[in-house]
């Protein structure tokens, strides 16, 4: 009787026995698949990661590609323009004036003392200037500063189109109804007053884009004398930058 409990006895402890170590199993079963899980999926975490990674590579190094592709673009654009700009400023119509020395004195035509400022009008550049339109104001001031723009413009004798390079320059005045007397002449001979002439010429170009000549001189009579004897004077340009611009 003794000796069956105890055989009792040793076969329920390992019944737990197996069972313990069953369970324990069961455990280090579960431990290694959330492993093998949590490894796996580690792994798939880093392959994406590392996907993201080349594809945000690969997205960066396109966009280089592209602003290299649109640098080299704009350069290629920016040289076209220049190359286009520079054979119209070859070809195009460009209009400057020149200054004629100032001569004045008491002429008397028909009872009318006539005393004009002279200057020439030449066109460079191979093409036409079309619709010109030009305005032209001289007067005599008490002051060396040049006087304000006039209102009182008058229009030259230059035709409508001008086409090099066939009678040029083309020879235009000024009137200048102030100068009536020698003490008129003296005055100014003495820089006690002074000639102002101001001028523009509109016109466009044969690349249909709007030009623009300005002028504005001042008659300067200096204490040199000419080796003839006579005062040395010259036209002095004066005034702002826009009243001398050629567009």
């Amino acid at each position: 009787m003794f000796l069956m409990t105890i055989i009792i006895g040793v076969a329920g402890k390992d019944t737990w026995d197996k069972a313990y170590i069953l369970f324990t199993g069961g455990l280090v079963i579960i431990g290694l698949c959330t492993f093998l899980a949590v490894w796996y999926q580690a792994r798939k975490t880093a392959e994406s990661a590392k996907a993201t990674s080349d594809s945000v590579r690969a997205i960066k190094e396109q966009a280089a590609i592209m602003e290299r592709q649109t640098k080299a673009a704009e350069i290629a654009a920016a040289a076209a323009r220049d190359s286009v700009e520079i054979q119209i400023a070859k070809e195009r119509a460009l209009i400057k004036v020149t200054m004629l020395p100032l001569i004045i004195g008491v002429h008397i035509q028909g009872g009318i003392v006539i005393n004009a400022v002279w200057f020439e009008v030449s066109i460079f550049g191979s093409t036409p200037a079309y619709g010109v339109v030009s305005g032209v104001f001289s007067e005599i001031t008490d002051s060396f500063e040049p006087p304000p723009p006039s209102t009182l413009m008058m229009p030259t004798n230059l035709p409508h189109v001008i086409e090099p390079p066939k009678t040029y320059p083309f020879k235009c005045s000024s009137f200048l109804y102030d100068v009536k007397t020698q003490e008129d002449i003296d005055s100014i001979r003495e820089r006690r007053k002074f000639v102002h002439i101001q001028g523009f010429i509109k016109y466009t170009d044969f690349f249909d884009r709007e030009r623009k000549t300005a002028f504005r001189y001042r008659w300067n009579v200096t204490s040199l004398r000419n080796f003839d004897g006579t005062q040395f004077a010259y036209w002095d340009k004066c005034g702002s930058p826009e009243d001398n611009e050629e567009t």
